[in-house]
């Protein structure tokens, strides 16, 4: 999970170098090029944008090692195998599909969608780390799909429709360069607590995180 965390922050790199279709010539430029992105969600005056990237980058923090600490939960305590493990995984998938399905149907405000699936998800994780029954974490995964759903697909519509289409390319890089930092930083520090405590305990610390952001970004988000 690291090494394609920071092999994919690597591979974002050429979509910060493209301008207007051309690859810039000169290293300076170049690196110049790459740090735009990044200054553009730091120091913008698009608050919309900057709220958004900060709450996005919260929700990574707080979720990005539930699925470390679900899957060691389903082999260590549970009796399950890589059977199940690819079997959560394909629900999950099946979640997120139903999920985007949703709401390309009927789209309420995004900042409510992202607020209601942080929230919900935090919930799941609560549940989760009490279930002792593994096809009861099929039912709660699919929904924790559908509720993934509902952050990153409005969060990506909310900054799309916020920002220049000339920069647009830069400032989606440089957001998912740093999402896939606060990733790694979450999976590391989820594998070092399940190693010292236990799976379920990770998860409820997790669920509990996850419900504090989903509270935060209801005073971070802008009202759309």
């Amino acid at each position: 999970m690291y090494i394609i965390a920071g092999f994919g922050g690597l591979a974002l790199i050429p979509a910060m170098l493209l301008k207007a279709g051309k690859p810039l010539k000169t290293p300076k430029l170049k690196l110049r090029e790459i740090f735009k992105g990044f200054r553009y969600l730091l120091f913008s005056t698009n608050g919309i944008v900057k709220k958004v990237a900060i709450t996005y980058t919260l929700i990574m923090l707080s979720t990005g090692g539930v699925s470390i600490a679900v899957y060691m939960l389903v082999l260590s305590e549970l009796g399950g195998g890589i059977l199940n493990i690819g079997l959560l995984t394909s629900i999950f998938t099946a979640g997120l599909i139903c999920g985007n399905a949703v709401i390309g149907i009927r789209v309420p405000r995004e900042s409510k969608l992202i607020i209601y699936g942080t929230l919900l998800s935090g919930i799941c994780y609560l549940i989760i780390s009490h279930i002792t029954v593994i096809e009861l974490f099929y039912i709660i995964y699919f929904a924790m799909g559908i509720f993934a759903a509902t952050i990153v697909t409005p969060s990506m519509t909310l900054i799309q429709k916020s920002t220049p289409i000339e920069s647009r390319g830069r400032i989606f890089s440089s957001l998912s360069s740093i999402l896939n930092v606060a990733t790694l930083i979450s999976a590391s520090l989820s594998s070092f607590a399940i190693y010292v405590i236990n799976s379920r305990f990770v998860l409820i610390g997790y669920g509990i995180a996850t419900v504090i952001v989903g509270i935060l970004a209801t005073k971070i988000l802008p009202n759309t």
